[in-house]
């Protein structure tokens, strides 16, 4: 026997199991804990699945989604998305009743409402994409594109919030744009008003990630919080009457400009409760605020506690609600104007741990200090655009100096960008559940001992100091493999490798995408898990984004590394970019030239001189590296051409080509692994790196026939995911794979 409805199956032994949880010891503190339980287990029962919902043959055709649009649309340089959640898919003659959130984008929005609306789409169902290492990454989520504004149909206008939330954003943002021109600063007020950071460069929203700073362009509480502190300072000598009716205001006004955004939504019910206290003269309890808010907002929309935003926002007001007293109290011998923002983003940062470890496997170590300037310069921008906003709509014509100003505000985020990774201190952790939950436990129980009457600081102190530094051994002292080992990543359609001997490791190519965030997102998780805080070097085998853009982004994020370049990588816009990071060491590579890492020895067998020019850093200039380890030999080859294995095999290197193992070139493409190359390298495994189900068809079947016609071994991230091969003596390798399933 079961109770509830569609998506929640309770059976009734459970529901007495958790009526027991509140029946435990009448402290507060377990009575909290049974709730934190109770909650939990709910959450994973009403977890359901779209895999449940949606079978293999569904994505193959084409679907039509009934449901409406949650907030409103946002403009990225390529296109315009939205939060949209489905209530019906249908297929053929099959209907399936559903509650579930997906992403709509569009190239062009044709004539949706700004926001809000309910309206029927056509398209492909898009799933996320897995990208399987270990640890496995999920990057984005179920979406749909829409190829054209034909394919939708509104079948309902935006509800008042919506409609009226809709006019406020075209007025202030015309065309998604605005009229006084395309400057940082308009980019930089978009972002603080309405949370759509599609504008800025990517290079400073990941600048914020790596320096703990990206809650600063993510609409959230503090942004609430720090408008209602100058709504309150301004309207201080007015009746209590007034006051909570401007406090009212700027929150109603705040939230019809970013519209229904959780973070926003959960700070202002929990503003609204606390103004209202206020009113009604009675002591507000922030606790009891954010536990109405949270209630609230989960009974009207319960799949936003799968949200990764969601529970970082809750974890960090619970922080600072909890730890900032016992906080403050052992930071007493520090003044008052550093001591309280201090404890602040401490504490958001202590009850956050758990979250960020798991989706970034990294700890910005100098993330409290740096929010002790950032606050401010918030404050100081979030006024500034709120003012612009206000004079956009009632006085447009004195509206434009304001966004100068803004300009000017917006440098320092530039700056940021530009921090050397030494400098930031990001800590790489490498992620397991006991020894993170042993950390959390082991801070929070000090803080706790702390805040008691009679605890001496110094101990407290001492307790954190050995927690922390028991965590760091921890990773430290994490399984690095004693035995040589190289690991081909899954990175999709394009090639990311590391070749490693215990401690001592380089990275050669690491995957990539069109925009930045491709290697903080899949690369640097695995070389968490893997204990690679620090390679020796990032080495690039030429310009092509899906082969240098993940190296770009481990650059801006490793401490202590250096870049090894193939001749002619400058022209290349990646390679450029790579050559402005002043805080790295880059040594380019000519044929000839040798390296060790541990023990593997490695010879730059390529690029060879082209006739009739130089190196470009295009495909058949790709760096060509012969990798051995006691008796074996490993030939590594970017993405060279059958021209480029021509010249090889008439270089003075060519007793180097012959190989136990082939990193087959360009991803298995027909324009390589000729069959004169095979003769000649006499490899015994192959491996190759291509994207599962690409639209380029790699890797090519006439490549797979010569490769079984030699009955050589071949291993596929496609097909097997992230593959392992360890040496731990003279011989063939030791092999290991992930295995994608699919």
């Amino acid at each position: 026997m079961a109770l509830g409805g569609a998506g929640l199956r309770l059976s009734i032994p459970l529901a007495f199991i958790l009526g027991a949880l509140g029946l435990l010891p009448r402290h507060r503190a377990w009575r909290l804990l049974g709730w934190i339980v109770s909650g939990w287990i709910l959450a994973h029962l009403c977890h359901e699945p779209w895999e449940d919902v949606v079978s293999e043959s569904v994505l193959r055709r084409p679907v039509t989604l009934t449901g409406r649009i949650e907030g409103c649309w946002e403009r990225t340089d390529r296109y315009h998305r939205a939060r949209f959640v489905v209530r019906r898919i249908e297929q053929g003659g099959s209907v399936w009743l559903v509650d579930r959130t997906i992403r709509l984008y569009a190239a062009d929005r044709g004539e949706h409402p700004s926001c809000g609306g309910r309206i029927r789409v056509r398209g492909y169902l898009r799933p996320p994409r897995w990208f399987h290492n270990r640890p496995r990454v999920r990057v984005g989520g179920w979406g749909l594109f829409l190829e054209s504004p034909r394919l939708s149909e509104i079948l309902e206008a935006p509800g008042p919030f919506a409609g009226i939330s809709g006019r406020i954003r075209r007025h202030l943002f015309p065309n998604g744009s605005f009229e006084e021109g395309r400057g940082r600063g308009r980019a930089l007020a978009r972002a603080l008003l309405t949370g759509d950071t599609g504008e800025l460069p990517r290079e400073w929203v990941l600048g914020l990630q790596r320096a703990g700073l990206s809650h600063v362009l993510a609409v959230s509480g503090l942004h609430v919080g720090l408008l209602l502190v100058l709504t309150g300072a301004i309207s201080l000598p007015l009746p209590r009457s007034l006051r909570f009716a401007a406090l009212l205001s700027v929150l109603i006004g705040y939230g019809l400009v970013v519209g229904p955004r959780s973070s926003l939504l959960r700070a202002g019910c929990m503003g609204a409760v606390g103004s209202s206290a206020l009113f009604l003269r009675r002591p507000p309890q922030a606790t009891n605020a954010l536990s109405i808010a949270l209630l609230g907002l989960l009974s009207l929309a319960p799949e936003r506690i799968q949200g990764p935003g969601f529970q970082l926002s809750v974890a960090a007001t619970a922080g600072i609600l909890f730890l900032y007293r016992p906080l403050t109290g052992m930071l007493e011998p520090v003044p008052d104007w550093v001591r309280g923002p201090f404890a602040v983003t401490l504490a958001a940062q202590i009850a956050t741990i758990p979250w960020s470890l798991s989706l970034f496997h990294r700890w910005p170590l100098m993330a409290p200090v740096l929010n002790l300037l950032a606050v401010p310069w918030l404050a100081a921008a979030l006024f500034v655009a709120v003012i612009w906003a206000g004079l956009r709509i009632v006085l447009p014509g004195i509206a434009a100096p304001v966004v100068h100003l803004l300009d000017l505000l917006a440098a320092p985020l530039s700056v940021v960008a530009d921090l050397s990774p030494d400098l930031l201190r990001t800590e790489v952790v490498s992620w397991a559940w006991a020894p993170a939950l042993v950390l959390v436990g082991a801070i929070w129980a000090a803080v706790w001992l702390g805040s008691r009457p009679g605890a001496r600081k110094p101990l407290l102190a001492l307790g954190l100091v050995v927690s922390i530094g028991a965590w760091g051994w921890d990773q430290s002292s994490s399984t690095a493999p004693a035995t040589p080992e190289l690991l081909l990543l899954d990175v999709g359609q394009g090639e990311g490798m590391v070749l490693r001997d215990g401690r001592e490791a380089i990275v050669i190519d690491a995957g990539g995408w069109d925009g930045p965030g491709f290697g903080v997102r899949v690369v640097a998780p695995v070389l968490a898990r893997e204990g690679l805080d620090a390679p020796r070097a990032l080495v690039v085998t030429h310009g092509d984004r899906d082969h240098c853009g993940g190296i770009l982004d481990l650059a801006r994020l490793l401490q202590g590394t250096e870049v090894w370049l193939p001749p002619g990588l400058s022209k290349t816009p990646c390679g450029q970019e790579l050559l402005q990071m002043v805080w790295l060491e880059h040594r380019t590579l000519r044929a000839g030239d040798r390296a060790k890492v541990g023990r593997w020895r490695l010879t730059v067998l390529g690029p060879g001189v082209r006739e009739g020019g130089r190196s470009e850093g295009r495909n058949t200039d790709s760096l060509v590296l012969a990798a051995r380890i006691f008796d074996r030999s490993l030939l590594l080859t970017g993405d060279i051409d059958a021209a480029a294995e021509r010249r090889l095999a008439r270089s003075r290197f060519h007793h180097w080509i012959d190989s136990d193992l082939l990193k087959v070139a360009h991803h298995g493409s027909r324009t390589s692994t000729t069959e004169d190359w095979l003769d000649l390298v006499t490899p015994r495994r192959a491996l190759i790196s291509a994207g599962a189900h690409n639209a380029y068809g790699h890797p090519a079947p006439a490549v797979l026939t010569r490769l079984v016609r030699r009955k050589i071994l071949v291993l596929r991230t496609d097909r097997q995911g992230m593959i392992r091969l360890r040496w731990p003596a003279p011989g063939p390798p030791r092999i290991r794979v992930l295995g994608r399933g699919n």
